[in-house]
């Protein structure tokens, strides 16, 4: 809000449209508790990591980390693999469905974001870095949108 505020912006806009990889939403689906133990490992493994970092580096330099154009391509790179074929899994494209619907995620986001903007519109947007390749993507693929270089005003500090 504070960086919002500081950049001239007089309303936030939450754009998430918050939904599994299955495709369900939260409030459809009851998660097994074989799934929920797998996630919450994995999610307590990077919490910890990320932690480290926050607390060896500073909130710009921690943003600057995460937007890192190699950075964004290696946390894509992982929902790429998604793509990998298994041959210990029958179901040919249970994978690629979970992509599906990750990317159908962040086109419901980007069509959120231009729902709620004009054209002339300033928008900052703060999203999860998973998000990151897809939404850039498709926002340089919109000819009447104009993608601000993110690392331009994390490395210099000036103002958007």
């Amino acid at each position: 809000m504070k960086v919002a505020r500081a950049a001239g912006h007089k309303t936030i806009y939450p754009i998430d449209f918050p939904m599994l990889m299955s495709g369900l939403r939260y409030d459809e689906v009851e998660i097994k508790q074989k799934e929920a133990s797998s996630a919450s490992a994995t999610v307590s493994r990077t919490l910890t990591e990320d932690e480290v970092r926050l607390r060896q580096r500073t909130i710009q330099e921690n943003l600057q980390r995460l937007n890192d154009p190699a950075a964004i391509a290696s946390g894509h790179a992982a929902y790429m693999d998604l793509l990998k074929p298994d041959p210990q899994n029958p179901a040919l494209y249970e994978k690629a469905d979970l992509l599906t619907n990750w990317y159908k995620r962040n086109i419901r986001m980007m069509a959120n974001l231009r729902r709620m903007s004009q054209p002339g519109d300033r928008v900052l947007l703060v999203v999860g870095s998973g998000h990151l390749a897809i939404l850039r993507d498709l926002a340089a693929a919109s000819p009447d949108l104009c993608l601000a270089d993110t690392m331009r005003y994390l490395k210099t500090g000036e103002n958007p």
